[in-house]
């Protein structure tokens, strides 16, 4: 069951909240960058929390210009260790807007 009108401020996604998604802090329907007919289910909810995706990180990496189409990127980014500051210190050094794969890459090869 959907919500209308609830919205999850300063993320810019449009997110509305599904019922039962409060308890893992996360939007449960995304739009925007994200299709606008995927539901996430309270077990996706709990994987992105469990990873430590939760609405900060989402607005992280939606400033910094990543804001993928599939959630599971985020749990990817999250586990290898990428943060804002990480991706602000790619970018300082001159590696231009590399993907979300290859910033992860960079991470995993040790670029601190």
């Amino acid at each position: 069951m959907t919500i209308p009108g609830r919205r999850w401020p300063g993320l810019g996604f449009g997110h509305t909240l599904s019922r039962g998604s409060g308890a893992a802090g996360l939007p449960a329907t995304f739009g925007a960058r994200f299709p606008s007919n995927k539901t996430l289910g309270i077990e996706a909810l709990v994987r992105l929390r469990d990873h430590g995706v939760d609405k900060d990180y989402i607005a992280d990496m939606k400033e910094m210009g990543y804001a993928p189409s599939d959630p599971e990127d985020l749990v990817e980014s999250r586990d290898h260790g990428v943060t804002r500051g990480f991706i602000q210190r790619v970018k300082h050094r001159g590696y231009g807007k590399p993907s979300i794969d290859e910033v992860i890459r960079l991470r995993d090869r040790g670029l601190d």
